[in-house]
């Protein structure tokens, strides 16, 4: 059994004349994880990079088409972005 949870935020950019846009952010996962052979709980605490992919609506809106969750090795530089939620875009 798992107890997880997802955190962070991202901010879709303007509309575009292709109609899709690609956001990427850093996210911290945490959480507990039960063992179904010993019933042992420990904690997960990890961290990655969310790939959301958007298209826009016919009523001119953005819609969240998929999203690709990447964990990544820990790392310092990796805990403070995922801390600051730091937004990147292409």
């Amino acid at each position: 059994m798992a107890i997880v949870t997802f955190d962070g935020s991202v901010v879709l950019p303007d509309f575009n004349s292709n109609g899709t846009a690609v956001v990427s952010a850093p996210f911290p996962f945490t959480g507990q994880l039960e063992s179904e052979t010993t019933f042992e709980v420990g904690a997960a605490v990890r961290f990655g990079v969310v790939n959301c992919s958007s298209a826009t609506t016919a009523d001119e809106a953005w819609r969240v088409t998929g999203a690709t969750y990447q964990f990544v090795k820990k790392s310092a530089a990796t805990q403070e972005n995922a801390a600051n939620c730091t937004l990147s875009r292409w």
